[in-house]
């Protein structure tokens, strides 16, 4: 689709299309106010990554009764473009009771993954990609992200198995952040969301880089 009709949704949500396509279809939603929501599913790990816009505004639900009580109408903040989302580095992720120096297995699997696809002109990886572990050594080696993986065979396996169980999990999810795109009612997520089945746990984290220091003398 070109750009001019991306223009003319309110909210898309796509699947297995990787990061430069992602990147265009978001940036396409920008100027007209749209949101995007990019969700895959990998074995027993789902993700899902989203591009609300710069002007996005909700109230947010307050007192016991949810839904009765809304705030004053706020800005979503800070507000990351879906290209500047893959570059956060890993220590500027910000989590609940997120463990200090281990970034989330789930993230780091999703970027190897996606970064594998972009260089790979469109191509997952599979049980027979051979270069995958050291595509990914080589693209960290500076980040320490391959630190945190450490079955890249695994992987390579499950890059597009969709298990019913966590499909059905994160579809939920998604769902109720559609609703409250489309209403404005309740905070929404900001700006990726994390799924392990093995654990149970579906976490919330924002990934936007840390103001640098800007004393630069001359």
């Amino acid at each position: 689709m070109t750009a001019e009709m991306l223009s003319n949704y309110d909210i898309v949500l796509c699947s297995r299309i990787g990061m430069i396509q992602a990147n265009r279809i978001a940036e396409a939603m920008k100027g007209s106010g749209g949101k995007f929501y990019m969700v895959d599913c990998f074995g027993w790990m789902g993700t899902a990554v989203m591009d609300l816009g710069p002007n996005y505004e909700y109230r947010k639900e307050q007192g016991k009764k949810k839904g009765e009580l809304l705030s004053e109408v706020l800005k979503l903040e800070p507000y990351v473009p879906l290209e500047e989302i893959w570059k956060v580095p890993l220590n500027d992720l910000k989590m609940k009771r997120i463990e200090r120096g281990q970034p989330p297995l789930v993230w780091t699997s999703y970027l190897a993954l996606l970064s594998y696809h972009a260089a790979k002109n469109g191509t997952w990886p599979s049980p027979t990609s051979d270069d995958f572990e050291a595509f990914c050594k080589e693209e960290w080696e500076q980040k320490d992200h391959h630190e945190v993986i450490t079955d890249y065979s695994a992987l390579a396996k499950v890059a597009l198995a969709e298990v019913s169980p966590v499909c059905a999990i994160l579809g939920g999810v998604m769902g109720n952040e559609v609703i409250k795109a489309i209403s404005g009612k309740g905070e929404p997520a900001n700006n990726v969301i994390l799924l392990n089945a093995l654990d149970g746990k579906c976490r919330y984290i924002l990934c936007n880089k840390k103001k640098e220091e800007t004393n630069k003398e001359g």
